[in-house]
C-alpha cells in the first residue's frame, strides 16, 4: 500500500509487524536512509546490509480517523558493517508524514546499537 493512501495500515497507536521487511520498498529505503543519516551524523562509514525486522504505528494526528492520512512512525532493526567486516544490529525509529511524497518527510528520531534482552 502507498504511503499516501487514505487507507489505514496499522491501527493508530500499535505497533504492527512489517512483514518481509526486506521485500518492502519504502522500508528498505528507510533502513538506507537511516544509516546514511547517522553516518553524517557521527562520521562512521556503516554500510546497510538488511532489515532484522520491522515495525510501523499510526500515529493520531488530530484528524477524523480515515478522512486524513496519519503519520507513521518505523522502528527497524537493521543489519549493518562497519567499514572493517564487523556486523553489527542497530534500532534505528523514524517518523513519516504521510505526504504526496514520504521520502521528504522522512526524519531519524533515534539510532542506537540494538541490545537483545535475554
Amino acid at each position: 500500500m502507498a504511503l499516501n493512501s487514505f487507507e489505514p495500515m496499522a491501527e493508530i497507536g500499535v505497533w504492527a509487524p512489517i512483514e518481509n521487511p526486506n521485500k518492502d520498498e519504502f522500508a528498505v529505503w528507510a533502513a538506507n536512509f537511516a544509516v546514511s543519516k547517522q553516518n553524517k551524523k557521527v562520521n562512521t562509514s556503516l554500510k546497510f546490509d538488511c532489515i532484522v525486522s520491522g515495525q510501523v504505528e499510526e500515529l493520531d494526528n488530530g484528524f477524523q480517523y480515515g478522512f486524513f492520512p496519519t503519520d507513521l512512525q518505523y522502528k527497524l532493526v537493521i543489519s549493518a558493517n562497519d567499514g572493517s567486516g564487523i556486523q553489527k544490529q542497530y534500532e534505528a525509529v523514524l517518523y513519516v508524514e504521510r505526504e504526496e511524497n514520504a521520502k521528504e518527510g522522512t526524519f531519524l528520531v533515534s539510532f542506537a546499537e540494538f541490545k537483545t534482552t535475554n
